[in-house]
């Protein structure tokens, strides 16, 4: 997985996908913990809203959202690293020309 924070170790792929995993590295090298609601949806290119509703339906790997008693919103939060798994899944694979699993 190193290959993946080196930019010069990606070059197989399309300069459009290099600019992406470079856009994902630095959102992680900024934010290590947790990645911002806002700077995540910016990101996957969908609205902070967009990117609520899949948080509450379980579609981002790594994201949660809680309700204390007594509030009217929820708060969300993004793992980083669970997030970088779920978009760097399968480049390995990709890479080597060895079939996704």
């Amino acid at each position: 997985m190193d290959q993946f924070l080196q930019p010069n170790r990606i070059s197989s792929f399309p300069p459009a996908l290099e600019t992406r995993l470079l856009e994902l590295n630095r959102l992680v090298t900024l934010y290590p913990a947790s990645i911002p609601i806002a700077a995540c949806a910016k990101f996957l290119g969908i609205s902070v809203t967009g990117l609520h509703y899949a948080i509450l339906n379980g579609n981002i790997p790594g994201a949660f959202c809680w309700k204390q008693p007594g509030k009217k919103n929820h708060g969300y939060r993004v793992a980083s690293l669970p997030f970088y798994s779920w978009q760097t899944a399968n480049l390995e694979a990709a890479c080597s020309g060895k079939k996704a699993v």
